[in-house]
């Protein structure tokens, strides 16, 4: 197997090589990818098949840019990389608001940078590269001491790579194309998988399935068809 690759968005020197300690510590053999700044993000994205992403929310970059357009670069470009937000309010958290418009952006999940100070950190970062969604106000206690995985829930195949999608904020047009299923065929999907975790909206979703401590896998490589000429 190989070693994730992984990249890491701080634009404080200091704080980023704490992170990158942590998430060693979390995945021996993972490789870091670090960057300073929107530019060098978008850089390492373009040209490494980077499987996680930690992204800094608020970058003091010269271009404006912040975490969230490193996230929507993610999703445009239809990348398969799991991202998650590091806040750095004044107090460490991000309003809830603002962290639901990063999850409904496709974001894996949010940690506080101010959970060091309550020793959670690196559980936070262990239990994203675990595969699962972390969201700080469920809170460690809530987590399963077992990760649960899809299949011990019936959601396998098509299901749970629509699900991936789903989560990465996609709409149902790209996961058709990705898929090569109707778009028919994937709102079939969503609505089972709404129905499945029992909320109202594609929104909600990242809630049930962080609270669950539900583990998702990454999907397969799509299978391009062949070109047949109806023609011939």
């Amino acid at each position: 197997m190989n070693a994730p690759q992984i990249l890491l968005l701080e634009d404080q020197g200091m704080q980023r090589e704490a992170f990158k300690v942590l998430i060693v510590q979390s995945i021996p053999r993972s490789v870091v990818h670090e960057a300073a700044c929107f530019t060098q993000a978008l850089e390492i994205l373009s040209g490494e098949a980077i499987d996680f992403a930690f992204l800094d929310f608020n970058l003091n970059d010269a271009t404006g840019k912040n975490g969230l357009d490193v996230l929507d670069f993610i999703r445009e470009r239809e990348l398969k990389t799991r991202a998650v937000i590091l806040s750095g309010e004044s107090n460490g958290y991000l309003d809830q608001a603002s962290v639901l418009q990063c999850m409904s952006a496709g974001a894996f999940g949010y940690i506080p940078k101010a959970m060091d100070q309550e020793g959670l950190l690196r559980e936070a970062f262990e239990s994203v590269l675990q595969g699962r969604i972390f969201l700080p106000w469920l809170g460690s206690a809530t987590e399963p001491a077992i990760p649960v995985q899809l299949d011990d829930l019936g959601i396998k195949g098509r299901l749970a790579e629509v699900l991936f999608y789903l989560l990465q904020g996609q709409s149902n047009k790209v996961i058709a194309r990705r898929l090569q299923l109707s778009p028919y065929t994937v709102s079939e999907y969503v609505s089972m998988l709404l129905k499945r975790f029992g909320v109202a909206s594609r929104n909600q979703l990242p809630s049930s399935v962080a609270r669950q401590g539900i583990v998702i896998p990454q999907p397969p490589a799509p299978i391009l068809l062949p070109f047949v000429d109806d023609d011939i």
